[in-house]
């Protein structure tokens, strides 16, 4: 989760130095010059960051907290959470991610995006996939499909294998701007009626004509899905539908995951946020 917000009052900046400089220790940088936050301090055991801008600087909110809140797993680090965050007032989400992890091999998922966002993909020296990314870096919503036992082993130095024999894949959805808006504002809002995986196995093909079982066996080709951009819009949108129809589901059903998780990562935001403004120091 990654807000930005006012200082709640005029020594609330000076009050927020002392408690991350003398009570908790965080590291103090430097940011790039780039960026309007002039400066950041990095939580204790890296569980986030907090970014400073000057009093005349060209932003909107002088504050920036950066963090996870799944790793509020004790008293201590919550209430360190609290105390950043009562020092802020009129919060406002930049970003925030949601995660899924499933004990299932997704090595052979693709995707269809009916939105025609810029897609890519990484795959390990034995070809097998480990990330697919749907939408860009600068993307209002990016959807991250990744071997996370792969990615942590890569982390420890050692063969995923030393991890176990169970699988396990993440997606996770990074929201920010206005597709956060759209996140808590529209009840209706679900990213994966737009963006569908599947499975390239054919299902039922029979009862297509023969043209779109030829199209529709070359998409589900490992370099297949470059077709599209030969095709015009009718018949992109045509295809798609089909895949989705006629080619084996995933093990896993996201769009259901979603629909049970958004609610409550309405709740976390706002239990969080309710602390702004709080007289803590």
């Amino acid at each position: 989760m990654s807000f930005v917000a006012d200082p709640k009052d005029s020594g609330a900046v000076d009050a927020l130095e002392r408690y991350l400089q003398e009570e908790i220790m965080a590291t103090r940088q430097l940011t790039k010059s780039h960026d309007p936050y002039r400066y950041m301090y990095i939580l204790p055991m890296k569980l986030g960051t907090v970014s400073i801008a000057d009093n005349n600087a060209k932003v909107g909110k002088r504050l920036r907290l950066e963090f996870n809140p799944n790793r509020a797993t004790s008293d201590e680090i919550r209430q360190m959470y609290i105390n950043i965050i009562a020092t802020m007032k009129y919060p406002e989400l930049t970003r925030i991610d949601l995660a899924f992890d499933y004990a299932e091999n997704l090595s052979d998922v693709r995707w269809i995006d009916k939105k025609g966002r810029p897609s890519s993909q990484y795959r390990n020296g034995k070809c097998v996939l480990e990330t697919y990314y749907a939408g860009g870096s600068r993307s209002k919503l990016r959807v991250v499909m990744y071997d996370k036992k792969a990615e942590r082993a890569s982390k420890q130095g050692i063969d995923p294998e030393e991890l176990g024999e169970r699988d396990w894949w993440r997606i996770e959805l990074r929201f920010k701007e206005n597709e956060i808006d759209k996140l808590f504002s529209d009840d209706g809002y679900n990213p994966f009626d737009e963006l569908t995986p599947y499975i390239p196995m054919a299902l039922g093909l029979q009862s297509l004509k023969w043209k779109d079982r030829c199209v529709v066996m070359a998409l589900m080709a490992e370099e297949g899905e470059s077709i599209f951009g030969e095709m015009d819009a009718k018949s992109r949108a045509k295809y798609k539908n089909l895949l989705c129809e006629y080619t084996m589901p995933t093990p896993v059903d996201i769009g259901f995951d979603f629909e049970q998780q958004k609610n409550d990562l309405l709740e976390q935001v706002v239990s969080w946020f309710k602390y702004a403004g709080k007289g803590v120091f």
